[in-house]
């Protein structure tokens, strides 16, 4: 998770996306892709651009992890296909993540989703501070 805490750093501030940093592995723990929020196109989230990258490369990812600073994705007001989908596309099995979306912008539901199609998922509370410090501009409303 401090990986994808230090890659949520490179994503630019914005006024309606939150910085998220996103780090997939392997089945045996071996770093694959990373992403960060717009990294690759505004508006992109960070599990969009890291999984854009592995299928780009066509690696495997069944049994895989994605590690991701802010809960994925279960509604996207953009109309996209929502990072939970996503991630059960590619076949991910285990889901790490610093803290619930906070609901600033959507009410999501990410954890529910995920934990209903058998993904694991995993919270680490311990790197929420450091999370909501590098999105302080959003939730300062």
């Amino acid at each position: 998770m401090q990986r994808a805490l230090e890659i949520s750093k490179q994503a630019p501030l914005s006024k309606d996306r939150y910085s998220v940093g996103a780090l997939l592995t392997d089945s045996k723990g071996g770093e694959v892709a990373t992403g960060y929020t717009s990294e690759l196109r505004s508006g992109q989230h960070a599990e969009e651009c890291a999984l854009e990258k592995v299928a780009a490369r066509q690696a495997i990812l069944t049994a895989g992890t994605i590690y991701t600073t802010i809960e994925p994705c279960s509604l996207r007001l953009s109309g996209q296909t929502p990072c939970v989908r996503r991630i059960l596309a590619a076949g991910l099995a285990r889901v790490v993540m610093a803290l619930p979306e906070p609901a600033s912008f959507v009410h999501c539901e990410g954890r529910a989703f995920l934990a209903a199609a058998g993904i694991e998922v995993v919270e680490l509370p311990e790197f929420a501070a450091a999370v909501l410090d590098l999105n302080q501009h959003l939730l300062k409303k």
